[in-house]
């Protein structure tokens, strides 16, 4: 049976008092998501790790990839290959943010320069990054992707860099949030090589950015400056999939994913990629749903399994902002998923809503709780609840599974 597998990021969250004391999946209106239940099993994944569980980890596993093996291979490495980029064993690969800081005091002011820098912006800046800095002995490629973050390549003339040195970014929760200067994890000259050329690098980006045209009219328009690259998750080997989508599952496997960590992991596992929409979430998010749904629409004839990554519900948790996250879940209800409802429907293919793991409005944080998942078929006498939210958790479910066997044991029904 063709499959549609939509895995809505940070879906599930905490009750918040601006929506009522509800989360914002119980408060949204989601006529889509009450109609498909009528047709739905509903059950709950057990997410692989213990402690804050990342999307990385979570996505491999419900692709069916073991946790222990997509938890070695660093977040920056994973946006390589979602690029496509030049890289070899040796090179030194970094996950960076566009940021805000104070220059003379290092402070950092916003790690996502308050998601306002477009893309044309960014593009910007990356070409006079890539002209306008050169270092001692090596070399370097820096990719604007998406939004605010994109990727950092560090090549040495000579010897080959070691990935075991520390982040530049204060990216977790305990860090003091100044721009930091990376240190070696090992005596070993490929650590203190690598090391040595990410604070060259950093302090080179930070003097260029700080007085580019781009930021000098930012600052005009009342808008924070992208004046430093704050860079983390360093990789230095490409990682080895022994059995991919097709080996594991059978049939034909495609995927559709804005951000490249989820792009990433599926182009490892074999999955051939769909397009996106021209329109950007941030000009119209409503064309961009409907656009990313007639995509998956069309393709779904040709494909025996689609997966489906939605990021913006997170986004909104992430910045703690539990109304937005509610809009936001209203938007795919009626954009998205009304759409692919209709199709999937029309060509008798299961449907399958679920996330990666709960993200906490209140905290801004991941949460390491069970995942309610809903599985939609058109000959399908439901048992599931009324109610497809956080709750399905404590008022009953149908099947208890963890995520590496979720497709094979549950979706596919091998």
């Amino acid at each position: 049976m063709k499959t549609l597998m939509i895995v809505v990021d940070g879906l599930f969250d905490e009750p918040s008092p601006q929506l009522g004391g509800k989360t914002p999946l119980q408060a949204a209106e989601t006529s889509t998501l009450r109609l498909l239940l009528e047709k739905s099993m509903v059950g709950v994944i057990e997410n692989p790790v213990e402690g804050e569980v990342t999307s990385d980890v979570a996505v491999a596993n419900l692709l069916g990839l073991e946790a222990s093996n997509i938890a070695r291979v660093p977040r920056s490495i994973l946006e390589v290959i979602s690029e496509g980029l030049e890289f070899k064993d040796g090179d030194l690969a970094l996950h960076c943010n566009f940021a805000t800081i104070d220059p003379a005091a290092l402070k950092v002011i916003d790690r996502r320069v308050a998601r306002t820098l477009t893309r044309g912006e960014a593009k910007i800046l990356e070409r006079d990054l890539n002209e306008g800095i050169t270092l001692n002995d090596a070399s370097f490629a820096f990719r604007h992707i998406v939004d605010y973050f994109g990727v950092l390549i560090l090549r040495d003339r000579s010897i080959e860099l070691s990935d075991s040195i520390t982040d530049t970014d204060p990216w977790r929760e305990k860090d003091e949030k100044v721009l930091k200067y990376s240190r070696p994890l090992s005596a070993d000259q490929s650590s203190l090589r690598a090391s040595s050329l990410l604070n060259e690098f950093t302090d080179k980006a930070v003097r260029l950015l700080e007085r580019h045209p781009v930021n000098s009219f930012r600052r005009m328009k009342g808008l924070l400056p992208a004046n430093a690259l704050l860079c983390r998750q360093p990789g230095s080997r490409l990682p080895r999939v022994d059995r991919g989508f097709k080996q594991i599952f059978g049939g034909e496997g495609c995927f559709q994913a804005r951000l490249p960590t989820e792009r990433g992991i599926a182009l490892l596992l074999g999955l051939k990629p769909l397009p996106l929409p021209l329109v950007e979430p941030s000009e119209n998010l409503g064309a961009f749903y409907y656009e990313r749904a007639r995509i998956v629409a069309e393709n779904l004839e040709k494909c025996d399994f689609i997966y489906v990554h939605i990021d913006e519900a997170d986004d909104a948790a992430h910045d703690r902002d539990p109304s937005r996250k509610k809009f936001v879940i209203e938007t795919i209800d009626e954009f998205f998923l009304k759409h692919v409802y209709e199709a999937a429907r029309r060509l008798g293919a299961a449907l399958i809503i679920t996330a990666d793991h709960w993200t906490s409005s209140r905290t801004g944080h991941h949460l390491n709780r069970p995942v309610p998942v809903l599985i939609y078929r058109e000959n399908l006498k439901s048992g599931a609840p009324g109610v497809f939210s956080e709750d399905v958790i404590d008022k009953g479910f149908e099947f208890r599974v963890k995520a590496i066997d979720f497709l094979r044991k549950i979706a596919l029904g091998q």
